[in-house]
């Protein structure tokens, strides 16, 4: 299909994660600085992306756009017996811990030996997690119980620190 080729163009094929970001203003020139600082921010000081593609051409945004659209109703279809499994939905973790409590979720599916496709609004800080399962495997019913517990604690966790740094009134 002509759009798999251009998706393959834009992002290499051992890509596990892409972050999506988009500013909207109405001068040209403040949306360009406002891209650029977030790529020198997590690109290059950070060194949380390994690359990093701007585009300020519609059409390109567009082809992002419809990227991020079509991930999902692609991992339904995928083969197999395992599946995304909407688990945890809607979780809200504070923007500025998202990077942290990325790692601690990492650390979580490997201890359970899951793999999880994991959707955020990362600007608001709302995650959707969805690790791969057989739910009618009864041994994958129980991992998904205790990966949503152990999952859930983390958000707590995280958020219980937040709170505990918030300027008191």
């Amino acid at each position: 299909m002509k759009t798999e080729a251009r998706f393959d163009a834009i992002i290499p094929a051992d890509t596990e994660a892409a972050l999506l970001v988009e500013h909207e203003g109405s001068r040209l020139y403040e949306v360009r600085q406002q891209v650029h600082q977030v790529v020198d921010q997590i690109h290059r000081r950070q060194q949380l992306a390994f690359a990093a593609r701007q585009t300020f051409d519609a059409a390109e945004v567009d082809l992002f756009w419809h990227l991020a659209h079509r991930i999902t109703p692609t991992l339904y279809r995928s083969k197999g017996a395992t599946r995304p499994v909407p688990v945890i939905e809607d979780v809200a973790i504070p923007p500025e811990l998202l990077p942290e409590f990325l790692v601690r979720m990492q650390n979580v599916l490997k201890r359970h030996q899951v793999i999880a496709a994991t959707f955020a609004h990362a600007g608001q800080g709302q995650l959707h997690i969805q690790p791969f399962l057989n739910l009618a495997a009864p041994e994958d019913v129980e991992k998904m119980q205790a990966l949503a517990v152990d999952l859930y604690d983390e958000v707590l966790g995280v958020a219980a620190r937040s709170a505990r740094s918030m300027p008191v009134g």
